[in-house]
């Protein structure tokens, strides 16, 4: 999306050449829509569509130019007006909206493991997209490709990361009795730590690690965790890095060298599920006991003296139960599944209707309640 200096007009060019130009156009108006949804601001909507439509009309020109021999240097010249200017009216609405912007959230959410990897590689691709246009003659096929295959990779990043900002500002939100929860009950604490919240009980001897549904707060899970607390296990709630647990498969190591119980017990919804499954198939350690809420293992648990438990609602509308069917293979012979009458996939935590889920015939207090005294009477 850089402006390219042109010694030279630019007339031996492919079509390939046209639609390999088009790529990095594409990869960043699928950034802005993601950017758009999270910060609705028509002044930004307008200069997102600015410079969309300067990448088009500089792939245009291309084509063309391949096509008919024609020069349309119209096409080609817009993009150092349009591009700017589409860049500066997004900047400006990023100014006039900062009351609605929390900038410390917003690079927080950049430095996070992996945006920030994804966020600097752009942004050394961008950086090297300028050096390339001054150093490499642009009139010829090879510098062309080479700047192009550049500014993919490049836009390619910067999606990956808008992606991930994405997913955890749109990610579900705890409902007020599960923010209520947070600030602990009679029997349980519960205390801000690294990886999370600790919901620390009247319990000392068994530790259960949860790992949250995709795109969901961790903190919807609190009520179900402060019943489990409750009843003499302390759980570790870990805030998984941009809600999606497959970044941080491996938190339970930490939590395992930094906390001593005698009992180890991992817990995991839908994708935490599935992300505690495949930290158990691959680890030195096992825990004691693995529950699966939704979810289902895609890789074999046949570890010594590991117990599994799983459960889900026979109105789950999202858990594919044709995969829970073939993964009971990967199951150990301590295996125990359990369906609840009723109940669905988001009924698990406490964070309103999930797209795509059917509708429970049980009230989610009661879907609660039944996986508590399940997961209770698991680790006895």
């Amino acid at each position: 999306m850089l402006v390219i200096p042109e010694k030279k007009e630019l007339k031996n060019i492919s079509i390939g050449m046209g639609l390999m130009d088009f790529i990095p156009v594409l990869l960043f108006a699928v950034s802005m829509f993601l950017l758009a949804r999270i910060y609705p601001s028509p002044l930004f909507y307008v200069g997102a569509v600015l410079c969309i439509l300067a990448g088009v009309g500089k792939v245009l020109w291309k084509l063309l130019l391949a096509i008919t021999r024609k020069n349309i240097k119209f096409l080609n010249k817009q993009l150092r007006i349009v591009l700017p200017a589409g860049f500066l009216l997004m900047i400006i609405s990023l100014i006039l909206g900062r009351g609605k912007v929390s900038f410390p959230g917003m690079w927080a959410l950049v430095k996070a493991f992996p945006g920030r990897y994804a966020f600097g590689f752009s942004i050394l691709g961008f950086t090297a997209m300028g050096i390339l246009g001054v150093n490499l003659d642009a009139t010829k096929k090879r510098s062309q490709w080479i700047e192009q295959s550049v500014n993919t990779v490049a836009q390619l990043s910067l999606l990956f990361g808008v992606f991930l900002c994405y997913a955890k500002m749109t990610s579900y939100a705890p409902s007020e009795e599960a923010i209520r929860q947070m600030d602990g009950s009679e029997t349980t604490s519960v205390l801000d730590i690294d990886e999370g919240y600790l919901f620390d009980g009247p319990g000392s001897d068994v530790a259960l690690v949860f790992y949250p549904g995709a795109m969901v707060d961790c903190r919807s899970y609190s009520p179900l965790l402060q019943k489990i607390s409750g009843e003499g296990v302390d759980v570790f709630l870990v805030e998984m890095p941009y809600n999606l647990a497959l970044f941080d498969v491996n938190a339970m190591d930490r939590l395992r060298e930094n906390y001593d119980y005698e009992h180890w017990y991992l817990c995991g919804h839908s994708l935490g599920g599935a992300m505690a499954a495949n930290y158990i198939a691959k680890a030195e350690q096992e825990p004691d006991g693995l529950i699966l809420l939704a979810a289902y293992a895609t890789k074999e648990l046949q570890a010594e003296d590991l117990k599994v438990l799983s459960l889900y609602g026979d109105r789950d509308g999202v858990l594919n139960v044709k995969k829970v069917e073939a993964g009971r293979t990967n199951m150990p012979t301590d295996y125990k599944e359990a369906v609840i009458p009723g109940g669905n996939h988001a009924q698990f935590g406490s964070y309103g209707p999930q797209k795509g889920d059917g509708e429970a015939t049980i009230p989610a207090e009661i879907q609660l309640q039944i996986t508590a005294d399940a997961i209770i009477e698991f680790l006895k």
